[in-house]
């Protein structure tokens, strides 16, 4: 999976998550550094979520 993938997945836990991880509201880092949407996400890698405007 990626990053976007991800992302997507979470936001289809419901409307609240939704709006909270609007792409423009959030970065995300993997392994402690910033990520890009296509950036692979594998099994053992530490991922966050960092608002950047909510």
């Amino acid at each position: 999976a990626d990053v976007a993938g991800l992302l997507a997945w979470l936001r289809e836990r419901g409307p609240r998550w939704a709006r909270i991880l609007q792409s423009d509201a959030v970065k995300v880092t993997v392994n402690k550094s910033f990520a890009d949407p296509g950036t692979q996400v594998r099994d053992g890698d530490e991922v966050a979520i960092v608002s950047v405007g909510i």
